[in-house]
């Protein structure tokens, strides 16, 4: 048996299904199943490995479902900007496609350092539960990363789609990937700015620019 399936055809899937899957679990069904604490500091995060903990197997599988739609969502661009760089060589798409690579690299270690906390905190013990909060917090340590790397991804890519052929298509993905790499960029010097309800918007927004972005991809 043979599988062989285009890239065009694998890149569109991963833009359409990864930001979903991100979005759907990561946004809305694990805090509404499994919580969050409102708690700061080592506190904060002492409750919220209870609560995975309290949630067992389900905190796993949508940590991995999470991280999964995220990383695909994140390569499936870092291809996109190499099909840019193949088609005319524009430098932006080069360094995009590494920039996107690094985010993808940077989730990768964030969440599976995560998950050996939850592990570890579910071990039991004082010592356990200390080096699980230490773990956890270098995993936010890493994310804080994040937004800078994804801004400037964006950025990249949204001016090398500039680039390609003049369709109403490309004009209005590549706008609205600049606007999100600004508010991404944003939070970098106001992370406070986007807590609440106004960052699930703008996480919102990025979700429906890279389906919007695959389905464009799908149809091409």
């Amino acid at each position: 048996m043979s599988v062989n399936v285009s890239t065009k055809t694998m890149v569109g899937w991963m833009l359409v299904v990864g930001p979903i899957l991100a979005f759907v679990v990561w946004g809305l069904l694990y805090d509404a199943i499994i919580g969050n604490s409102d708690a700061e500091g080592a506190a904060g995060i002492m409750a919220n490995l209870q609560l995975g903990q309290d949630g067992g197997i389900l905190t796993y599988i949508f940590a991995i479902l999470g991280s999964c739609g995220f990383i695909a969502m994140l390569i499936a661009f870092s291809l996109k900007c190499r099909s840019i760089l193949e088609e005319n060589g524009n430098g932006l798409a080069a360094v995009g496609l590494i920039t996107f690579v690094l985010s993808a690299v940077l989730i990768t270690a964030g969440t599976s350092i995560s998950y050996a906390a939850q592990g570890t905190f579910g071990k039991g013990g004082e010592e356990n539960m200390g080096a699980a909060v230490s773990m956890e917090m270098m995993s936010q340590a890493i994310g804080a990363g994040m937004p800078l790397f994804m801004g400037i991804s964006f950025l990249l890519l949204g001016l090398a789609i500039t680039s390609l052929k003049k369709t109403t298509s490309n004009t209005v993905i590549s706008w609205l990937f600049i606007a999100v790499s600004v508010f991404m960029l944003i939070t970098v010097f106001v992370p406070d700015l986007f807590e609440g309800i106004v960052g699930m918007i703008a996480w919102l927004i990025m979700t429906l620019t890279a389906v919007y972005y695959g389905v464009s991809t799908l149809r091409e």
